[in-house]
């Protein structure tokens, strides 16, 4: 892929999810054009590892895939309608896995739609195995700033750290990260919400140490979404907080909302951690939508199921 390309990317994107919503029964199926500004941070994130497929001049497939150190995932990717059933998805994923794991990826996974019985069948055969739910839940936010009860913790913006400070904080960071899932590296999503202005991040800190982290963005996708959400894109804790500490979490992402001027949390959650899922429910978390995911055989994620690693794959 090239970044000329994300014009008819785009094109293609509303295009393929559209008809593939409609398949799905989706009541409102259409699927609007993406803020350019979002595609170009897409491309931007692993761009060698983005892949399109051409035919008499005109683009019929994309893919875009995800790098976090060793951890990686492919998304969104679509065929144009028009040309399914003739091999071009299995080709582009193939393309991208095997960039993927040239790039030394220990993790290679991908999202779906858990009622997509036909995409299910699709990626089986392509080696990936279903690893669980990942459920969407939202939460209204206050109407005004809340008191943290952060006690022993203290909270730190990345885009309030000055140039200094970054390099010494980023290590610890990767050693946290590493602890949560073997190879898990945010340093380059650090650098994009930064570069792109699409959002920010917050360490959590107890003792001069990092004890939770929490990655966001802040502003829409698609060109006629409504800037609503704050959109939590990962957040970690590590195995010694506690269902009381979560919350001091919450009340961290209200606040950052709140001065966000945005009216709702939406926060991906992992069917793995039941007890945390049903958590969030008592605290007015309600359940929007939920997604299947798969890991390539062999290439399975690990992750401390003793903290908390909730990210998106999307």
């Amino acid at each position: 892929m090239k970044r000329e390309d994300l014009r008819e990317v785009n094109l293609l994107l509303s295009k393929a999810f559209t008809q593939a919503r409609i398949h799905q029964g989706y009541r409102e199926g259409r699927v609007p054009l993406c803020r350019k500004e979002f595609l170009e941070l897409y491309f931007a994130a692993n761009s060698s590892g983005c892949f399109v497929i051409e035919k008499n001049h005109r683009l019929i497939s994309f893919c875009f895939t995800r790098l976090w150190g060793t951890v990686s995932w492919l998304g969104p990717l679509s065929v144009d309608p028009s040309e399914e059933g003739q091999g071009y998805g299995k080709k582009i994923v193939l393309a991208a896995v095997e960039s993927l794991k040239t790039s030394g990826a220990k993790t290679i996974g991908l999202e779906l739609a858990a009622n997509s019985a036909r995409n299910l069948a699709f990626y089986t055969k392509l080696g990936f195995e279903p690893r669980g739910l990942v459920i969407d839940v939202i939460k209204k936010v206050s109407g005004e700033r809340q008191p943290l009860k952060l006690a022993e913790f203290n909270k730190i913006m990345y885009s309030e750290i000055s140039p200094q400070k970054r390099t010494p904080l980023l290590e610890d960071a990767r050693k946290f990260w590493r602890q949560i899932e073997p190879g898990l590296d945010y340093t380059r999503e650090l650098e994009l919400v930064e570069n792109f202005e699409f959002g920010d991040a917050c360490f959590i800190m107890k003792c001069d140490r990092i004890v939770g982290f929490i990655l966001a963005h802040t502003q829409t996708y698609s060109q006629e979404e409504k800037r609503r959400f704050i959109k939590i894109n990962a957040l970690q804790m590590s195995s010694e907080m506690t269902k009381e500490t979560l919350d001091v979490f919450i009340e961290v992402i209200e606040n950052w909302a709140f001065s966000e001027k945005l009216s709702a949390i939406y926060l991906r959650v992992s069917s793995q951690q039941n007890n945390v899922f049903s958590h969030l429910l008592s605290r007015q978390f309600k359940v929007l939508h939920n997604d299947l995911r798969m890991t390539l055989r062999g290439y399975g994620q690990e992750t401390d199921l003793t903290s908390i690693n909730f990210s998106k794959w999307e």
